[in-house]
């Protein structure tokens, strides 16, 4: 969506990210189609430059989805969401 520096090293974002998903279940019956459907996700973060070459961040999101299969004629929802903390380590070029 956009970020916004926040004094000289630090610099603060957010994203919106739409997209399609397929779930592989391990032990699916074999006449069960692998569920799928749209996913959306969001979230924020924040990023600290160490150097000019070097940068550490920390993100918060969210992901949800609404996927769905057949079995036996019948549309089964497989619904999905999923909160998740990443971290990261970026260097430039």
């Amino acid at each position: 969506i956009g970020n916004v520096p926040v004094g000289d090293t630090v610099q603060l974002y957010g994203f919106a990210a739409p997209g399609y998903s397929v779930i592989y279940p391990p032990d699916w019956p074999d006449d069960v189609g692998n569920p799928a459907g749209f996913i959306f996700g969001f979230g924020a973060g924040v990023g600290f430059d160490l150097n000019p070459k070097f940068r550490l961040g920390v993100e918060l999101g969210y992901q949800f989805g609404g996927q769905q299969t057949t079995v036996q004629g019948q549309t089964i929802d497989v619904d999905t969401s999923y909160l998740h903390l990443g971290m990261s380590a970026m260097a430039r070029l």
